[in-house]
Order: C-alpha cells, then structure tokens, then sequence
C-alpha cells in the first residue's frame, strides 16, 4: 500500500479510470451501512493521453474527494464522472451525503492539497451542492490543449514531486 500511495500501479497499468474505479471500490468496501457506487466514462479515455504528472495529479484530487465522502459526508452513494469534450476534460465526484458547505481554498489537509494539486498542475476546482437535497460534488475540470511552450522538463519533475 505504501508504494501504490507513493506511485499508483493501477493509474500506470490501466489507466485513470480503472484506479479511480478501483479506489472507490476499495473505500467502500468495509463502510456500514453500505454504500453504493456507480463510475461513468463518457471520455473515450482521453485522460490516458494526459502526462503521467497530470493523471497523477487528478487521480489524487479523486482519491482525496471519495475518501472525504466516504469519512464525513455518511453518502449512501458515491458516484464518480469522467467526461471529455475537444477542449476540456473533467471528472465529478457525486454523493448524496451530508454536504460539506463553503469550502476555504486555504484550509489545510485533504482540501488544501486538493487545491495545490489542481493549480500546480492548472486544473479548476470547485466543489457545489449535488442536488438541492444535498450532498456534494466536487468537479475538476481541465484543458486539453498542447503543453505550453514554458512547460520544461524541469517543471514536469517540480510538479512530479509536489504530487
């Protein structure tokens, strides 16, 4: 569990979708009462074609999201979208618990470093209520558009090792 923490084997072996699929799974498994899952990929797998810095980096704003609803929204569902359009590619984390009202980009742990995680890597972040009912959803959207000229291979590895 310590490697796949530092470096997840299932991102690199099969892809964005089966390790959020797999994490969600895994979160869920021993939670009382159960909670039902459901993961939609409508992107055609388009986040495989990102570079491993920035898969890296949404898995982990992913991951981050489930286990806050799994830990402090008490969801009996949890349900993860990836979606892609010709320009912008994006995965919501949905559930229907108890909410989490404003959130402070500055806050510290699980999401603050979600926050880091999406500027360093130039994502959008932003978590809004799931239904008028409550619970929330965390949505990160980014542009799928050619590196900039400024992204070196000195800023990948800055990214690498702030993830």
């Amino acid at each position: 569990h310590i490697v796949d923490d530092m470096r997840p084997s299932v991102l690199e072996l099969f892809g964005l979708r089966d390790a959020v699929e797999a994490h969600l799974n895994r979160s869920v498994a021993r939670a009382k009462p159960p909670i039902a899952v459901r993961i939609a990929d409508s992107s055609d797998g388009s986040a495989d074609t990102m570079p491993e810095t920035l898969r890296t980096a949404l898995y982990r704003i992913v991951q981050e999201a489930i286990n806050n609803a799994v830990r402090h929204a008490g969801p009996s569902r949890i349900e993860v979208q990836l979606a892609s359009t010709a320009t912008t590619f994006s995965v919501a984390v949905s559930d229907d618990g108890a909410g989490c009202g404003v959130v402070d980009p500055g806050a510290q742990g699980g999401i603050g470093h979600m926050h880091t995680r999406a500027a360093l890597v130039g994502a959008r972040l932003r978590f809004e209520p799931a239904s008028r009912k409550g619970g929330t959803r965390v949505v990160i959207e980014i542009d799928r558009e050619a590196p900039k000229p400024g992204q070196t291979a000195a800023t990948e590895r800055a990214v690498a090792e702030a993830l």
